[in-house]
């Protein structure tokens, strides 16, 4: 079994005229320690063990969090990260933050005799990548409501069923989301509204 380490690198590309560049740094890095540097969502997707995935995202989240909330929104005074649990303290005002949390429908949208998936493909994916149908839910709206909104809004069908998966997976792009499971059914008849969004 390989450990899965992480730590949160920037790097900077050196100026134009340096003879170092910041790929050939990485890539010393890297050997240096017998690890390889991965995308993270290329990382997420790769990883099979649940727990693996699940400590990479808390990992990517808090460091996010970590590096945007260092000063109270409220006073701008330093803020001070417990150790106990995510979350900081303001040194002036009595205020504690913790990191936020979205939720997602994540969906797989199939006909009636449970035949047929209808998943899609966005600007950008990676060659042969279709996944299913996703979103965050606003505020004030159900998982349920989310759910109707994101396929009608993305691939322009409606459902007549939603089902709740009772299934749920830390996602840590863009933000830290929860993926909540749900599974939609709708007709065949339908016309898929968006040229990238292609039935398989």
């Amino acid at each position: 079994m390989i450990p899965l380490l992480g730590t949160s690198l920037k790097a900077v590309e050196p100026p134009e005229d340096s003879p170092v560049r910041k790929d050939d740094v990485l890539r010393e890095l890297a050997k240096s320690l017998n690890a390889q540097f991965m995308d993270m969502r290329m990382a997420m997707l790769g990883l099979t063990d649940e727990k693996d995935r699940n400590i990479l995202a808390k990992f990517q989240s808090l460091s996010r969090w970590y590096k945007t909330y260092l000063r109270c929104p409220k006073c701008g005074s330093p803020l001070h990260m417990r150790v106990s649990k995510a979350g900081a303290n303001c040194l002036m005002c009595p205020r504690v933050y913790y990191p936020t949390c979205s939720p997602v429908a994540i969906t797989l949208v199939a006909d009636p005799t449970d035949s047929y998936a209808l998943l899609v493909r966005h600007k950008g994916s990676a060659p042969g990548v279709y996944t299913a149908v996703a979103g965050f839910a606003q505020p004030g709206e159900s998982l349920d409501e989310c759910v109707r909104r994101e396929i009608a809004e993305e691939i322009g069908v409606p459902v007549s069923k939603v089902v709740s998966l009772q299934r749920s997976q830390p996602w840590p792009m863009p933000g830290s989301s929860l993926m909540c499971a749900h599974y939609a059914v709708t007709e065949m008849s339908y016309k898929v509204r968006d040229k990238y969004h292609i039935p398989a």
